[in-house]
């Protein structure tokens, strides 16, 4: 009702002035009635008294006369009187101031007493026509002896009028006191209340934000100096508040720009707070997630997934201390249903609230995977590197010998008559020295390490030409199924060794379906972009072909497939696969430059995809040679330079049963030495490719000199960059293959010495 401190004071003061007045008036009235009561009736007593006194002896005499004149002069002295009379005992009236009422016998009066004095004076409240009145009864006395007495009565109204004058008086001095303590009291409110109002004012400022104004001292007093204080606090406050301010706009300003989601949580699980970046990332505001709930049934529509992400949530909250951070990592839906790979990192504050920072991760993700796969690519790579030159280093030594059994086996089998014994052995030794021959060079394609012969073709045209093979290969209960891609581009690859390739890839794909199913075959124009370079090893971006091999079989688990490419690994039964065939494909595929890569499902089969890079050069004609069955003679002079000396020797028998002159050297300057003392032509120098000291190429240019028409064949069953370039024969080269046959070798030296010319030195 009275918002003012003031005027709750003034009132207050107000009221307890009015009711002290009223209680003091009515005390006062009080008190001053009882006075005027007591003081006329003991006016009336006295002259009841003294009319008594002297009423003895006219009683005594019987002088009415007398006792007439006493009751008038009584009477008449007090003004108070309302009558006064005397009786004897009998109570008849001997004398009273109202003549007509002289020899009435009185009855013994009722009332209320008073007063009983001593000397039998009695002072009663009697009822008298229609008002009351006080009557004073006195004895009258004459010697001890009660002859009568003397009444006198006093009219109440008498009483009420000297009252009502007395609460007249007390009024009109009472009011102007009230009047000027009212106005005292109400000046002395302001001055006590200037200070709290003034308090009050600032406080109600400070609650509505207006900082700044100083409130007014008004005394020294105890509100004076809690009006200081105030003060005092107040600028501290706005200093603190505009510090406050400052650090706040700066925090606004961090949220409102960082670079990762920030949310605030109330401990109601209420979303208070969300950062521009936060909606950037994953597209919601606080109207699509006003709550925890919400949010996790939005963000993880998965129910499995939610409840693992909520268990942990909750885990980390109830163990985690004030400032504490403890990053946890999950795949969030976004509001636009895509997945992202989010890492939050909740701080809870002082005041129970959870501030949450969350980055995209995603990519970061998917490199550390890529990063992950490259590095076992890399792994794998290397270890199949190492594989590969352990196994081309063996094959190298393992073909001089193979070419030294299968040569001299040869010599051997064309001296023995039809018919002999041991013609047979030495078949079965030629059959196991081609099936090592094979071994060896299964070994160098896959360590890369074989000679290539390039050429320029067409995979559609090399898939149509192995059709009719690879159904027979693959049998009748598998369907293959083959798709060429129009307008495909073409690859420079060794025709022989794709085919082998395409030919392990079907085989393995049968393998894989012993129930039946389908093989499909395709190729295709690819583009291998950066990101695909940047997962895969030794990957260019770039233009490619691509044929593929899928099969609906059994398919791989990961740890098969980790290992598919080594050598000798296989999962079939002993004596069932020798575990090259996709080690010698991986091989040819890398030294022609391409890649291969296999996708594998358990139960749904396999897919292995080639890649080859594509070239704009023309076709060339893919020529096979038609043999003779007679082995082609000559009388030519021929250099053999070769550091093992059993392989030198057989090729020298081997060249001289079909003509030929020959020259036998170990080394380079042991060849360059014979050739000074020969004197004569050289026809041709059939050399090895490693070998000690000087090298086949540079020993080459050596006897070019003198020898301006002598041709050059090399041999080796291991690639060096001498002649080749990346396994790749280069363009004009004469090479034979070690281990090679005495057939082989008889009709390459032949073919090299009927051409034209030699383009290489």
């Amino acid at each position: 009702m009275f918002r003012s401190i003031r005027l709750k004071l003034t009132v207050f003061v107000i009221l307890l002035l009015i009711f002290t007045t009223f209680a003091f008036s009515v005390v006062t009235v009080k008190i001053l009635n009882k006075t005027i009561l007591n003081e006329i009736i003991k006016r009336a007593e006295t002259s009841s008294k003294s009319a008594a006194a002297v009423a003895a002896y006219s009683l005594v005499s019987g002088d009415s006369l007398g006792m007439d004149h006493i009751v008038f002069k009584g009477k008449s002295s007090n003004n108070d009187v309302e009558y006064m009379a005397i009786v004897d005992k009998k109570m008849r009236i001997l004398a009273h101031s109202d003549i007509k009422r002289r020899e009435e016998v009185l009855k013994e009066a009722g009332g209320r007493t008073l007063k009983n004095d001593e000397d039998g004076t009695v002072v009663r409240e009697i009822p008298f026509s229609k008002d009351k009145i006080f009557e004073i009864y006195t004895p009258i006395l004459f010697k001890g002896k009660s002859l009568g007495g003397v009444l006198v009565g006093v009219n109440k109204s008498v009483l009420l009028s000297a009252q009502s004058f007395a609460r007249k008086r007390i009024f009109w001095v009472c009011a102007p006191i009230l009047l000027v303590a009212l106005i005292g009291v109400i000046g002395i409110s302001i001055l006590i209340t200037r200070s709290i109002q003034e308090l009050a004012s600032g406080v109600e400022e400070l609650e509505q934000g207006k900082w700044g104004r100083s409130l007014r001292v008004y005394s020294r007093d105890e509100l004076g100096k809690l009006t200081e204080s105030f003060n005092k606090m107040s600028r501290t406050i706005m200093e603190q508040q505009k510090e406050v301010s400052k650090y706040t706009r700066q925090l606004e300003t961090l949220s409102e720009n960082a670079p990762f989601g920030m949310v605030m949580i109330d401990k109601d699980g209420t979303f208070k707070y969300i950062n521009p970046k936060f909606r950037e990332l994953l597209g919601y505001d606080l109207n699509d997630i006003p709550n925890g709930k919400t949010w996790f049934r939005k963000a993880y529509p998965d129910p499995t997934y939610r409840h693992h992400v909520i268990s942990t949530w909750i885990n980390d909250l109830e163990g985690l201390k004030s400032g504490e951070k403890r990053p946890r990592t999950f795949t969030v839906t976004c509001k636009g249903g895509t997945e992202k790979i989010i890492n939050f990192i909740p701080v809870q504050l002082e005041t129970g609230e959870n501030l949450i920072a969350c980055e995209d991760i995603t990519e970061l993700k998917r490199a550390e995977e890529e990063k992950a796969a490259l590095q076992e690519q890399l792994r794998q790579s290397q270890k199949v590197e190492a594989v590969g030159c352990l196994a081309g280093g063996i094959a190298h030594d393992f073909n001089n010998l193979l070419t030294v059994i299968k040569g001299y086996s040869q010599l051997s089998s064309i001296e023995l008559k039809e018919g002999d014994p041991l013609r047979g052995n030495i078949d079965e030794i030629q059959n196991a020295t081609d099936r090592a021959a094979s071994l060896t060079r299964q070994l160098l394609a896959f360590s890369r390490r074989q000679v290539m012969e390039m050429k320029i073709l067409d995979l559609n045209t090399l898939l149509r030409d192995l059709e009719k093979m690879l159904r027979r290969v693959i049998g009748e209960d598998i369907e293959m199924v083959i798709q060429l891609a129009e307008d495909l581009g073409r690859v420079r690859a060794d025709v022989g060794q794709i085919e082998q390739v395409v030919m392990n890839l079907a085989v393995n794909g049968r393998d894989a379906m012993p129930n039946g199913g389908k093989l499909t075959i395709e190729t295709a124009n690819m583009e291998l972009d950066e990101f695909y370079a940047r997962s895969h090893v030794d990957v260019k971006p770039g233009h490619y072909v691509m044929f593929s091999v899928s099969d609906t079989g059994v398919g791989m688990t990961p740890e098969v497939r980790e290992r598919i490419f080594e050598p000798f690994f296989t999962t079939k039964e002993k004596g069932k696969g020798t575990g090259l065939g996709l080690s010698t494909s991986y091989g040819i595929v890398k030294q022609s430059e391409g890649d291969i890569w296999v996708y594998s499902v358990q139960g749904k089969g396999n897919t292995f995809k080639i890649y080859l890079p594509r070239v704009n050069e023309p076709l060339e004609e893919i020529r096979k040679e038609v043999l003779k069955e007679e082995l082609p003679r000559g009388n030519e002079t021929i250099l053999i330079v070769e550091d093992e000396e059993e392989v030198r020797k057989l090729a020298g028998k081997t060249l001289e049963r079909q003509g030929y002159r020959i020259l036998e050297a170990s080394q380079g300057d042991d060849a360059l030495r014979i050739s000074e003392r020969h004197g004569g032509p050289i026809d041709l120098i059939l050399v090895d490719v490693i070998m000690p000291g000087m090298s086949c190429s540079e020993l080459a240019k050596h006897l070019k000199s003198p020898h301006p028409k002598m041709k050059v064949v090399y041999m080796s069953g291991y690639t060096d960059n001498a002649i080749v370039r990346h396994g790749v024969l280069e363009k004009g080269v004469n090479y034979i293959q070690k281990p090679f046959t005495m057939e082989g070798l008889a009709r390459k030296v032949r073919e090299v010495l009927d051409k034209d010319s030699d383009k290489h030195p």
